[in-house]
């Protein structure tokens, strides 16, 4: 059996082939000091309030990360570029084969984003990135 993982007849039932965490601290420490550096302490893990960037193993928390958590950045970056090719094939009144290939482009890439993101907040179809969600 590989380090890491559940025993078939494991403790508190866990299932065959589960992964057993080795972390024993709420949040680790590289997170910890990853979060201390860009101020990213929420209110309720600093030591104190004024302070953003200072908490304890006692009180920071490990934050939820999605696995695909660049795709919303990727999603904006893209966005943003699109619309200025956008902008600029529209101005210059270009209609040939070129342009819609691009046009074609840009649209499944809305299609496609829009249906990967749309759990997320800032994926609603009235949302743009630079722009926040109406209620």
């Amino acid at each position: 059996m590989a380090e890491g993982e559940a025993d078939a007849g494991g403790e508190g039932g866990m299932r065959a082939g589960a992964i057993v965490g080795t972390c024993e601290e709420m949040c680790p420490a590289v997170e910890r000091e990853r979060r201390s550096r860009l101020s990213d302490i929420q209110i309720f893990e600093r030591l104190d309030l004024e302070n953003s960037g200072l908490t304890s193993a006692e009180l920071a928390v490990k934050r939820f990360a999605r696995t695909d958590a660049r795709l919303g950045l990727i999603h904006k970056f893209l966005w943003d570029r699109y619309r200025s090719v956008r902008q600029d094939l529209y101005i210059q009144g270009m209609d040939d084969e070129f342009s819609v290939n691009i046009f074609e482009e840009v649209v499944r890439f809305h299609l496609l984003s829009e249906h990967e993101l749309c759990e997320e907040e800032a994926s609603s179809s009235l949302c743009r990135p630079s722009a926040p969600c109406p209620a």
